[in-house]
């Protein structure tokens, strides 16, 4: 989970000169339409507001023995990058830093990203919706191409079944993307064909789909069909002579295992990003402007716009390396020791009993949206109106 070369130039972006901007320049000029009015948080202040809206602190101890002594450190920002962040040790460092700086930018992008990764991690993974600070109503499988999609069950082992459904076909060419939607030991989905049918009943075109190739190498053609061994999708070109409703049919079978049967969703991905799944991913980026930057903006505004297209390059840039798996283990969650505290009780965050349950949780992340909500919370993260008072 390394977003470090996708945040180097916002995060720089962020400490230019007001006065150097043109005409041709109206997103930065909404972006510092407040520039002036506030003053920068403390690093206490930072750590302690991070910690109200996400839950998550970073680098939060808890000082268990000090052997009258204590010195233990309640977070990062007030401990070990205070002083780098503009604190004071009330000892040789008296006076708080108060303009930014290009060292109190790198520790704000550090908060920012290792920060974001476990927000992410303990709300979309962890976390049942009700419970939720920051994304109440976000699926992990919400994408802005993903409009309906229609969800099967398939419990035939031996038998090839036929999975119908109905979808509205432009005229040319469209994609069908079927999406294996619950990976795990020995559940595996196996696919034989993909059938048109028209109004009438007759079969228009017929896909054969061990001929095509998916994003991922566990999922490939076996023989005379074509197996899904993990989480991802499959995308197929389809070519109508004329638009209406079509007749989808799918002759597949599954490899049952674990407490699921396994499933399969299909869907027509909306190649304009205008349909209902862009619209929600929208509004949740509306909330987020409200909840960590205190402003007011609409889905359309051009601060949610920037955020809009990051969310999208940054999913588009995941499916493009085949990342369809969240890692934990790359978000250093344990750093704040009370990062199980309304997840699962009896926890701790380093030991045996929390590998057991780390592992026992399903990170699949087919269409790599949950990174892609982790690049766009850190880029939050980093705006000065939340950095500033």
């Amino acid at each position: 989970y390394n977003l470090k070369d996708l945040l180097v130039e916002i995060v720089l972006s962020k400490w230019f000169r007001a006065d150097a901007l043109t005409e041709a320049d109206p997103i930065r000029k909404v972006a510092l339409r407040y520039a002036g009015a506030r003053r920068l948080l403390t690093p206490e202040e930072l750590a302690r507001k991070t910690a109200a809206v996400t839950g998550y602190q970073w680098g939060r101890h808890i000082a268990t023995d000090c052997w009258g002594d204590c010195q233990a450190l309640p977070n990062n920002l007030s401990g070990k990058f205070g002083l780098l962040y503009g604190g004071i040790d009330s000892d040789g460092i008296t006076k708080r830093g108060r303009n930014m700086t290009s060292v109190m930018a790198g520790v704000a992008k550090r908060h920012a990203v290792q920060a974001s990764c476990p927000v992410v991690l303990r709300e979309l993974f962890l976390l049942p919706d009700e419970d939720r600070n920051l994304f109440a109503g976000v699926h992990k499988n919400m994408t802005p191409r993903r409009d309906s999609s229609t969800s099967f069950e398939i419990k035939s082992e031996e038998d090839w079944e036929t999975l119908s459904l109905e979808e509205s076909l432009p005229d040319g060419s469209s994609t069908i993307r079927l999406n294996f939607a619950n990976e795990g030991s020995g559940r595996h989905v196996r696919l034989d064909r993909l059938d048109l049918r028209d109004a009438a009943g007759r079969v228009v075109a017929r896909y054969e789909l061990e001929n095509l190739e998916a994003a991922r190498d566990c999922n490939h053609p076996v023989h005379d069909h074509f197996g899904f061994h993990c989480s991802g999708w499959l995308d197929v070109p389809v070519e109508v002579t004329a638009a209406g409703k079509y007749t989808l049919e799918i002759v597949a079978r599954a490899d049952q295992g674990g407490d699921e049967v396994p499933r399969l969703e299909v869907w027509v991905p909306n190649a304009a990003l205008s349909g209902s799944g862009a619209t929600a991913i929208r509004d949740k980026l509306v909330e987020l402007h409200e909840k960590l930057l205190g402003v007011q903006v609409t889905p359309h505004s051009p601060d949610v716009g920037a955020a809009f297209s990051l969310f999208v390059d940054a999913m588009e840039r995941g499916q493009s390396m085949g990342q369809a798996y969240f890692n934990p283990w790359d978000c250093y969650f344990w750093e704040d020791e009370q990062f199980f505290v309304g997840v699962v009780d009896n926890i701790p965050v380093h030991g045996d009993r929390r590998n057991a349950y780390i592992n026992s949780i399903d990170f699949s992340d087919a269409h790599s949206t949950a990174r892609a909500w982790g690049v766009v919370l850190a880029y939050l993260l980093t705006d000065y109106r939340y950095l500033m008072l």
